[in-house]
Parts: C-alpha cells; structure tokens; sequence
C-alpha cells in the first residue's frame, strides 16, 4: 500500500512551499530589524502540561526546541531535544526536491510515494525517545531536557 496520490501529493506541496515561504519571510524580517528570533520563540514555548500534571514527558516534549534549533543550524541541540524533527525535515526536504524535479520534469519517477513504513519509523523513534528520556527521569533522576 501506498499514497502515491498526484492530488495529496500537490497538496502536501503546496503547503510546504507556503509554509516555507512565510517562515523565510519571518525570518528576513526578523534579521532586518535584528530581532532574536529564538529568544522570541524560546519566550512562547508554554510549559507541558503533561510533564506538569504527570512529572514525566510527553512524547513531543522537545520538539518545538528541536524545531528552532534545527532551524538555526544546531543539528545536536536539534537531535538532542527531538529526533523526530530532524527525520520529519529529512523526510519533507526529500518529498519537497522530488515533487520539484516530477513537475518540472513530469517523469512519473520523481513522483513521491508516501510508504506507511515511513510513518512506523517515524512513531518509532518518537516512542524510543520518549522512553528513553523517562528512563534517565525516573530511574536515575536525570532531566535530559529541561
């Protein structure tokens, strides 16, 4: 099984072409006027309400850290904080260069196929990261994110 759907496809693209549009457009403005965008973002992250109520992660805490450090460039803080978001950009950077190269070139081999095995990888590393991070909090007191 597959989803190599040309419509969901187009429509997957057209979003991360906007996506990506206005973050660049954010992060140009941001530059101008020489504002910190990861003071601003790290200033808006609201606590977990998970890890507050339960003293343990969630299986997304970290990601919106790891979103802002990959997005400066910090792979290692990115990883450290989410891997999931760093195998997600790989995923998406692929996706986004083959539809690219399928519409300029209309070779139905550039034409991406979403494989369900991509997603049990991707909930795969989610819930190892999440176990291991409450391992280290609970069996030896180790906060590995703040």
């Amino acid at each position: 099984m597959t989803f190599a759907d040309k419509k969901l496809n187009k429509k997957i693209y057209i979003c991360f072409v906007i996506i990506a549009g206005l973050s660049s457009f954010a992060l140009l403005l941001c530059h101008i006027f020489s504002i910190s965008i990861q003071n601003i973002l790290f200033s808006l992250i609201p606590p977990c309400i998970f890890r507050e109520y339960t003293g343990i992660y969630c299986p997304g805490c970290g990601g919106v850290r790891a979103s802002i450090y990959l997005l400066h460039g910090n792979l290692m803080e990115s990883l450290w904080y989410h891997p999931f978001v760093f195998y997600a950009s790989v995923l998406l950077g692929l996706f986004f260069v083959s539809y690219t190269l399928y519409l300029i070139t209309n070779k139905e081999c550039f034409n991406p196929e979403l494989r369900p095995i991509y997603f049990y990888i991707g909930a795969g590393i989610i819930l190892l990261q999440w176990i291991i991070k409450n391992i280290f909090l609970l069996g030896f007191g180790i906060a590995l994110i703040p």
